[in-house]
């Protein structure tokens, strides 16, 4: 009996499904939106937001809300309309009412008190805008929160909370209405509360809400600095005189660590950049690498290794200051006349000299400067540092004097007056002091 032949059909091959192309929504729809009572799942974060309710009487701080705008995770939408004329004398009417009405409640003495505060607001509200011209403002302002869980969510709440509550701002968690909320403090979004979280605000005060402020410095050709605490840039020019820069001095005050070395290693090398010299003074020894890298001359004082000549003539100022009140040294006009200023204030500061010893050291001086051809005409360009006189020869100047007083002609002081003063510049310029 033949087999019947069983002839098996071939299965059709399965055509692959077109997949329909995506849209730009579909690209941008978040995976998974769900709303709970305080927050909000959007895709793979967590959100929240907050309204802002209970605002300050007045402050003296400026732009509010400028920390929420630099932090992390915080999105800030503030909602303006302004009040139409028929608006404002309204609400006017309404809060001076209110006001008048709770003042006269004698069994809460609170709710009297308050009202008579809040009377007195509105009176200097009034004011302000007369006379400053100023409108009245429709103002509501939503912060969204986002993290990565709901515990940095609940961190991130709690530091916005404590940052308002420090900026005296009360915040409305809008239970049971996140998505409201969502809607809200969406850049895409509208006030969808209405007037739920509206006040109504001078147009300074919005200002104030905003997180955008300027109080840096920004002077034509001037260096970059840094940032002060508002995060505004400041670009000074310390040649530059203005209202608030009356000179070229700078102080840096801070506590430790908070970076004072290196503003002023900051300062050196633009002033460096400039085409001008610097000389510092650094007993921490500091500046060593700086010094190096910018091909300085660093010296060590300390180590006696170097000497410093206080009788070489030093040029302070060419023309001389005008100003009476100006030290003596930058009054003078000559090169020699300002040193020898300058030493009579570097002898007292080094002992507790009087005026007749002082103006006997001068004397000394003019005479040691004379015998070494050094006057107010010679060209101290041309010297060498050895050309110039030391400490040491002053002594022997004012001690041949002393010796030989007898030889002196109409002396203008006594003998025992140089034997002070060789008494007292014993150790500068012979001394312990001198080596």
């Amino acid at each position: 009996m033949a087999k019947k032949q069983i002839k098996r059909k071939k299965k059709a091959a399965l055509k692959p499904e077109a997949v329909p192309p995506k849209d730009f929504l579909d690209m941008i729809a978040p995976a998974a939106v769900k709303f709970n009572t305080d927050s909000y799942i959007l895709g793979g974060a967590y959100h929240c937001t907050l309204a802002l309710r209970g605002y300050p009487t007045s402050t003296e701080e400026l732009a509010l809300l400028r920390h929420l705008g630099e932090k992390s995770g915080v999105t800030l939408r503030i909602y303006t309309r302004q009040v139409t004329p028929a608006e404002e004398n309204a609400i006017l009417h309404n809060a001076t009412n209110k006001s008048r009405m709770e003042r006269g409640n004698t069994n809460d003495m609170k709710q009297s008190i308050t009202a008579e505060a809040n009377l007195q607001d509105v009176a200097a509200l009034i004011t302000t805008m007369h006379r400053n011209r100023e409108p009245l403002v429709h103002c509501a302002v939503f912060i969204e929160l986002s993290a990565r869980d709901s515990d940095s969510l609940r961190t991130l709440r709690d530091d916005v909370t404590a940052e308002l509550t420090r900026s005296k701002l009360n915040a409305d968690r809008v239970l049971l209405r996140q998505r409201e909320g969502f809607l809200a403090s969406n850049p895409a979004g509208s006030n969808v509360f209405g007037s739920l979280y509206e006040r109504v605000l001078p147009a300074s005060s919005v200002a104030n809400l905003f997180p955008f402020n300027y109080s840096g410095k920004n002077d034509p050709n001037g260096f970059y600095v840094g940032r002060d605490r508002y995060g505004s840039n400041i670009i000074v020019d310390l040649d530059r005189r203005a209202e608030d820069k009356t000179t070229a001095s700078v102080l840096i005050l801070g506590n430790s660590g908070q970076g004072k070395s290196y503003l002023l290693k900051l300062l050196l090398c633009n002033i460096l950049e400039s085409g001008k010299s610097a000389l510092c003074l650094d007993p921490e020894h500091e500046l060593i690498d700086l010094c190096a890298n910018l091909g300085g001359c660093f010296a060590d004082l300390m180590s006696g290794q170097y000497i410093i000549n206080p009788l070489e003539p030093k040029l302070w100022d060419t023309d001389g200051e005008d100003d009476p009140e100006a030290p003596a040294a930058f009054r003078q006009r000559t090169r020699l006349s300002q040193h020898i200023s300058f030493l009579k204030d570097f002898f007292r500061a080094y002992k507790d000299f009087s005026d007749r010893h002082i103006d006997t050291i001068e004397l000394m001086l003019e005479r040691l400067y004379r015998k070494r051809g050094l006057n107010n005409h010679t060209d101290f360009q041309s010297m060498r540092p050895d050309d110039f006189p030391i400490l040491s020869d002053l002594y022997d100047v004012i001690e041949d004097a002393y010796q030989h007083y007898d030889r002196e002609e109409n002396p203008l002081y006594p003998r025992e007056l140089l034997q002070e003063v060789l008494l007292g510049l014993h150790s500068m310029c012979r001394g312990a002091e001198s080596k």
